[in-house]
């Protein structure tokens, strides 16, 4: 049999890596005959940089930069050579010349939530200054063009951080952008003109900077956001300089200027920032549709599947996608919510969908166990695929 594992996160219990290395474990020791493909799901957030380079045969340079506290943490920078791009992905970065380097990174890495305690989410003071530092590399490094992954951020801070490390300046603000002093700040100063380099946005979130369902609203809770409202009017304040010395290439209105704490919205007031779905990126670099024609058994799963998954995320995306191709698939998930129940049986009946625990299993111990469970499911699974595929 032909097997594709693709699994994203299992937060707080296993990398993408890992959650493959566990299925794949349980696929050979019940079809050592198997042919695996681990391909590490990212839409954009952890792992999703050197998913790409690894896609590809990319090179990554190591870079130690601040975390979301200032704490030094090591991240890096993947380049890539544009004729090595699959066609589908060249175009969707929009690359002009087949002798393009793209330097690509990712904010979770750098000013991701996984990277603090649950304590000390505080978005009042955490800042993007690490993958502001990821994209000066990438600058001084002669890229052509910069696809940034804006997944899973510990940050609401409209990319002030990162514009700080690239040098643009708040008189009298200090070295250090803190949101919670964001009510008080001047308008800022940038050295120089645009920068003519290309970011491509890499997010599959389309929430707006500001509203209901913007970047403070809808994502700061999970971040530690206490008073939305108020994360909200500090960004405006923030906005209103940013938008008198030039405003931005994706503005606040745009689908995707909320991803990130409103990163990408920052960062047009000084690059052409367009937006791509990252899945769409993982899809294309990864030649999915040629893989789907193969006919795998495919498996896909992460720590949660709720709603927010059904609107063409990670997992519940993969999964669609290769039901369409008719190819079987198995979500293993840590949790699946109730509302999503309905939606994902709804994607027809090649899709096999199981959580990984009990539900009366404390979580502690539900983390501690994912990945022998992950391996113990796909082991049982495969043995009864094997058993009626055998004449």
């Amino acid at each position: 049999m032909r097997m594709v594992l693709a699994f994203d996160k299992y937060r707080g219990a296993l990398s993408a890596e890992e959650a493959g290395e566990w299925a794949a474990e349980g696929v050979r020791s019940v079809d050592p005959a198997a042919t695996v493909r681990r391909l590490p799901l990212s839409d954009g957030g952890e792992g999703f940089a050197r998913s790409v380079v690894a896609a590809v045969g990319g090179e990554w340079q190591r870079a130690v930069v601040p975390d979301p506290l200032g704490r030094p943490v090591e991240a890096g920078v993947g380049w890539v050579a544009a004729e090595r791009l699959p066609p589908a992905a060249a175009l969707l970065l929009g690359v002009e010349s087949t002798t393009e380097r793209v330097a690509v990174a990712d904010l979770a890495s750098a000013s991701g939530l996984g990277l603090l305690r649950p304590e000390e989410r505080d978005p009042g003071e955490s800042s993007t200054h690490g993958v502001g530092e990821l994209l000066l590399r990438a600058l001084e490094g002669g890229a052509d063009r910069i696809l940034l992954g804006l997944g899973g951020s510990a940050t609401n801070d409209l990319g002030a951080g990162a514009l700080q490390a690239l040098g643009a300046q708040w008189p009298g603000a200090g070295e250090r952008l803190r949101p919670a002093g964001f009510r008080d700040l001047p308008k800022p100063e940038r050295p120089s003109g645009l920068i003519p380099v290309p970011l491509v946005a890499a997010t599959d979130v389309d929430a707006p900077l500001f509203g209901p369902e913007g970047a403070s609203h809808r994502y700061g809770p999970q971040k530690g956001v206490e008073d939305p409202a108020g994360a909200e009017r500090a960004l405006r304040t923030l906005w209103a300089g940013l938008e008198r010395t030039g405003g931005s290439s994706l503005p606040p209105a745009a689908a995707g200027s909320g991803a990130a704490g409103g990163t990408a919205c920052g960062l047009g007031w000084w690059f052409p920032v367009r937006r791509v779905s990252g899945f769409e990126v993982f899809a294309a670099v990864h030649r999915l549709e040629e893989e789907w024609a193969r006919g795998p058994v495919v498996w896909t799963g992460e720590g949660r599947v709720d709603a927010s998954s059904l609107t063409g995320k990670g997992p519940v995306e993969l999964a669609r996608r290769a039901l369409a191709a008719g190819c079987p698939v198995y979500l293993l998930a840590g949790r699946i919510a109730p509302e999503a129940r309905e939606d994902l049986r709804s994607l027809g009946p090649g899709l096999h969908a199981e959580e990984l625990s009990p539900v009366d299993l404390p979580l502690a111990e539900a983390l501690a166990t994912t990945g022998p469970r992950l391996r113990e499911r796909v082991a049982r699974a495969t043995a009864l695929l094997l058993e009626r595929r055998t004449p």
